[in-house]
């Protein structure tokens, strides 16, 4: 290696070295207005309501007798309705339906919604929407209506917890946000 490509790799890396610590001093702030944040964030199984029966002789005469099953179940979802309202006006209104082939894969839910600082009603409804066919899997609503008091830069987390929907509040400098 020649002393000018030397000279060079050091100069080169003296700079990439100045513009990093250049760039740690710029001053960030994650929300410049100040805002406030209201995030609802979970993932659940939802019921599947499942016909079972017994195979007929033709259904498992083509199968080896270790794989002849004793009943067939087909299942169909129930799917669910989540609304979210803050302060009386509806910010989201939408079906909950699971993935998957045989519809069994949880439903993940993540929504954030920013609002302004101050007192705000905050009214959560995560129910199936059809009540007859819901009634006959056990699913039930489950809601929360609360009133919650948020300061610049706070976070709400609406989640559930044992079945429940529940509140927890932080500021953000009591928890500050990693990313």
């Amino acid at each position: 290696m020649t002393t000018t490509a030397k000279v060079a790799g050091i100069l080169l890396g003296a700079a990439l070295c100045t513009l990093v610590i250049a760039g740690s001093r710029v001053p960030w702030t994650p929300v410049p207005d100040g805002s406030a944040a209201i995030r609802l964030s979970w993932r659940a199984v939802l019921p599947v309501v499942e016909e079972c029966r017994e195979p007929t002789a033709d259904e498992v005469a083509h199968l080896p007798s270790h794989m002849r099953p004793a009943e067939i179940c087909t299942g169909s979802p129930i799917t669910f309705r989540l609304l979210f309202l803050l302060d009386g006006a509806v910010l989201l209104d939408e079906l909950l339906v699971p993935g998957g082939s045989r519809s069994q894969r949880p439903v993940h839910v993540y929504h954030e919604f920013r609002v302004a600082p101050g007192t705000h009603r905050i009214e959560v409804e995560l129910g199936p929407e059809n009540a007859e066919v819901a009634t006959a899997a056990g699913a039930t609503t489950t809601s929360l209506d609360e009133t919650v008091r948020l300061d610049p830069l706070d976070i709400v987390l609406i989640t559930r917890v044992d079945g429940a929907l529940v509140i927890r509040q932080s500021g953000l400098e009591a928890a500050p946000t990693r990313f």
